[in-house]
């Protein structure tokens, strides 16, 4: 049992570990997006990425092996050669733990469980370091730059099917149940719109590649990140959409073009799914697969309660 997603901001990775399943957003331009509506075009195709959800790890490579076909406009994936069948030496790899962005406080709970993860890693014989990067602390204005600069169509013209959408009258009429879009979509029409400097933007671009470079230092050549999916256990219904901030925790993967894995780690105490996810540099979609299937093999992976 599967299910595809798309992932722009985190839409694979949250509902993954919300619902206590594995997601993959792979790395960017190795899936075709094509066939999705609102589409995107030119550089926005990098940060939207089509994937995989399901109960099961093992499940991951063989599914992303169909779909990672290629795209006749894209270069990256004649970098790729998927899937990658090394087997994986958790002793030569090294494993980045980051306890959180500096911004959202991270909960005990998903805390303690992404530490036991670092701690299975480090019994294999992997180098483990804990690590804090200021510039997550920018990551929403780093994932809203990229965007923002990748559209050569914007996205609220995409919704509204070659005209663009007005962002006040459709809030409106979601708010009485009666718009043909989603909360999300129109906020990201909405942001598009922000009155934010083209050198400002060009300044957030910059300082991501920055991160990018600290992060892709710090893993090494054969490396990944340990890093929260949310900063809090699964909240009630739609109140991920009305808080600002916590989203950030998968968007800025996006924006760095980076693959990720949400890993399911069992239940908290009451009952609701623990996870993390799994990150490492662009192409190394096997790495982060592989790690998800060794700590689902050590903490139980999906249950059902």
């Amino acid at each position: 049992m599967f299910g595809l997603g798309s992932d722009v901001g985190g839409s694979i990775r949250m509902p993954a570990f919300f619902n206590g399943v594995f997601g993959h957003k792979p790395s960017s331009c190795i899936v075709p997006n094509e066939g999705q509506f609102p589409g995107t075009v030119g550089r926005a195709s990098h940060y939207l990425t089509t994937g995989i959800l399901c109960r099961y790890a093992k499940d991951l490579m063989p599914l992303m092996s169909i779909l990672a076909t290629p795209a006749p406009d894209e270069n990256k994936k004649q970098l790729l050669q998927w899937p990658d069948s090394s087997p994986v030496d958790f002793a030569k790899i090294t494993v980045v733990d980051i306890p959180g962005n500096g911004m959202n406080k991270v909960a005990p709970d998903v805390r303690q469980s992404q530490a036991r993860c670092a701690e299975h890693f480090r019994s294999l014989g992997a180098k483990v370091v804990t690590r804090e990067f200021k510039l997550l602390k920018k990551s929403f204005s780093f994932w809203a730059a990229h965007m923002s600069l990748a559209d050569e169509i914007p996205f609220g013209t995409l919704m509204g099917q070659g005209q663009r959408i007005s962002v006040a009258k459709e809030l409106a009429r979601w708010l009485v149940n009666q718009s043909d879009h989603t909360f999300p979509a129109i906020m990201l029409a909405l942001l598009e719109q922000m009155p934010v400097s083209s050198k400002q933007k060009k300044n957030y671009v910059d300082q991501s590649l920055e991160l990018k470079n600290q992060v892709e230092e710090a893993m090494g050549p054969q490396g990944v990140l340990l890093y929260p999916t949310f900063p809090t256990v699964a909240p009630r219904h739609n109140a991920p959409i009305f808080k600002l901030f916590p989203w950030v925790y998968t968007a800025i993967f996006n924006a760095l073009e980076f693959p990720a894995t949400s890993v399911p780690l069992g239940l908290n105490k009451n009952n609701l799914p623990l996870g993390l996810q799994v990150v490492s540099r662009w192409g190394a979609d096997h790495l982060t697969i592989a790690c998800a299937c060794e700590l689902e093999k050590r903490f139980g992976g999906w249950s059902i309660g």
